[in-house]
């Protein structure tokens, strides 16, 4: 159900995503190839686990891309004649130098300079289009919502209305502009037509890799799968689940709603500096970004771990170097490959090498730091 919202509204809590009330099923179950497949349940939405080999899931995505579900993620349509320069001022890129066609990434913060949330905004030519975290969509809106005063601006949720799934790997731009017959550029989008199915295709570029997201109706998602996975068309991607999808998005340093996109970090703590303009004015926690950058207070960054298989860390243990405690692990890879599981974590020690020994307590399991991109 599309969801409007043109006032202020009841704000929910910024450091907790909200459950969905509804269950819903991934388009990839309905798969006939994928009966009876384990499944695990993402932010409300049952999704593949597994399809069969994680390791030629993994595999096949270092080598091109795999096709994954995307469904979680959040969908919110902006409309109103105020919508860029509204979400300008409240977020750290600088959307008005963005054009019809092109995407970017963006974060809400707090007036302390803490994530509420990323976006992927495209723009359109009468509307924008921000891809939210998994499960975020709801409280986006109503933040969003508590900053409308006189602004003609609309909120819609349209998870619900639409399909989306996503590539992702090592030549996730070469295998798309095959699949789609043309050339699409980094932090680009475009309406194309894939067989006959109308289809938003976004390309982008993130710090140590790409995405590509595949948009469609809700109605239309299966027959957009079955057409990109089908070993005849031009895509011919082997379809991957949840845990590799995990396992490449830890990877390549990508942090995630409900572990690193929260109330509890920084941008520079998850290393998304990228994700900031510099050049533009003020949005909200921008003079404690600024003092951060100016003063070189970054004391915290990003920073993989490569624990032997066997190991049993636990999201949110503490980790020590030495006995001293010298971060947090956010995310752990739902099952090891080949020997490793791994891990991200933010660091309060901007120097720390790659290489160094860590023990996470009170596990007492061993890692290696490591930098992003890790090797898998």
């Amino acid at each position: 159900m599309t969801r409007p919202h043109a006032g202020p509204a009841r704000v929910s809590s910024i450091l907790f995503h909200r459950r969905r009330q509804v269950m819903q099923t991934s388009p990839f179950l309905s798969l006939p190839a994928l009966a009876n497949i384990p499944t695990r349940v993402v932010e409300g939405w049952e999704v593949p686990y597994v399809l069969g080999n994680l390791e030629a899931e993994v595999d096949a995505a270092f080598a091109g891309a795999i096709l994954c579900d995307a469904s979680p993620l959040g969908r919110i349509e902006v409309r109103g004649s105020d919508r860029l320069d509204f979400l300008h001022r409240l977020s750290t890129n600088d959307l008005l130098a963005c054009r019809v066609g092109e995407v970017t990434s963006t974060l809400f913060l707090t007036d302390k300079g803490r994530i509420v949330d990323r976006a992927f905004v495209l723009v359109r030519t009468d509307s924008v289009l921000l891809l939210t975290s998994a499960g975020t969509a709801d409280m986006l809106i109503d933040w969003l919502g508590k900053f409308i005063i006189t602004e003609d601006i609309s909120l819609h949720e349209v998870t619900d209305e639409t399909g989306v799934i996503c590539l992702i790997g090592a030549h996730v731009d070469s295998v798309l502009n095959e699949g789609i017959g043309h050339r699409l550029t980094e932090n680009t989008w475009d309406s194309i037509s894939i067989g006959d199915i109308a289809v938003t295709v976004a390309l982008l570029q993130e710090r140590y890799g790409k995405r590509a997201f595949l948009m469609t109706s809700a109605q239309e998602t299966k027959r957009l799968l079955l057409h990109v996975t089908d070993s005849g068309s031009t895509f011919g991607v082997r379809a991957g689940g949840y845990a590799a999808s995990q396992i490449l998005r830890i990877c390549q340093g990508i942090p995630e709603g409900g572990t690193e996109l929260t109330g509890e970090f920084t941008p520079y703590d998850v290393g998304l500096r990228d994700d900031i303009s510099f050049k533009k004015g003020c949005y909200i926690g921008q003079e404690v970004i600024a003092r951060l950058d100016t003063y070189r207070k970054i004391k915290k960054r990003p920073m993989g771990l490569i624990f032997p298989e066997g190991a049993a860390p636990r999201v949110g243990e503490m980790l020590e170097r030495g006995g001293t405690a010298i971060g947090t692990i956010t995310s752990l890879a739902p099952a090891p490959f080949r020997g490793r599981l791994f891990g991200f974590a933010v660091v309060a020690d901007p120097a720390l090498p790659d290489g160094s020994a860590l023990t996470a307590v009170p596990s007492f399991a061993t890692c290696t730091a490591a930098s992003f991109p890790l090797t898998a």
